[in-house]
């Protein structure tokens, strides 16, 4: 299941014929790889051109593309011609001093980017002014994208990472991932949240956001 997830996560749908790595996606040594566990994988995969594959995988990888691209003809098809852009209300005439303030070049919004790194906390993310949910998949998806996920992927693995673990335990574990050097990061982080952790509650991560700005104050 680790091989095929691996092998998901790239356009080509193959994983490189390589004992390391894929001892490295087993999350097994190369010896064990060898001896015992390599040569029963290897009865369901086909060997080409340096790569492994799978026929069924394949077979699904074009059935989900190809429902992908007429969900997204049907979602164009049905689009009205005429764009919404009127609907916008007209700015407001009581705009405050301090309004102006905040938006001049000297003084940017408060909204930041919030890079997936070793030492961000999601409580630290959630207490932040932002759209948390965005970062989680911008940040994601370029984390994934460093190591050969194709952005279209990243994002259907996110989607699917929040709806089954939910934001910040999918956060933390991006962040770990990146902290840790994990190498083949998709098969690593959905191993990771099918432990299904306690999801903490809102309660507790404002009492965590509230405790981080104290020590920080």
């Amino acid at each position: 299941m680790m091989i095929l997830m691996a092998m998901w996560t790239r356009e080509s749908c193959d994983f490189p014929d390589e004992d390391r790595r894929l001892a490295a996606v087993c999350r097994v040594s190369q010896r064990l790889w060898k001896s015992r566990i390599g040569p029963v994988i290897r009865e369901f995969l086909i060997a080409e051109d340096g790569v492994l594959k799978s026929k069924k995988l394949r077979e699904q990888a074009t059935y989900v593309e190809r429902q992908c691209k007429a969900q997204s003809d049907r979602k164009t098809a049905e689009k009205p011609d005429k764009a919404l852009k009127d609907n916008e209300p007209p700015p407001s005439t009581d705009a405050t001093a301090e309004d102006a303030v905040d938006k001049s070049p000297d003084h940017p919004s408060q909204v930041t980017k919030l890079p997936i790194s070793s030492d961000t906390n999601v409580s630290d993310a959630e207490a932040s002014p932002v759209d948390f949910t965005k970062e989680v998949f911008d940040r994601g998806v370029a984390f994934l994208s460093k190591y050969g996920t194709p952005e279209k992927k990243a994002r259907s693995l996110i989607g699917m990472w929040r709806k089954d673990a939910g934001d910040s335990e999918t956060f933390n574990a991006l962040r770990d991932a990146n902290r840790e050097g994990v190498t083949e990061p998709v098969s690593w982080i959905t191993a990771r949240l099918k432990q299904k952790p306690e999801q903490p509650s809102t309660a507790d991560l404002v009492a965590q956001a509230m405790e981080a700005n104290r020590e920080r104050i």
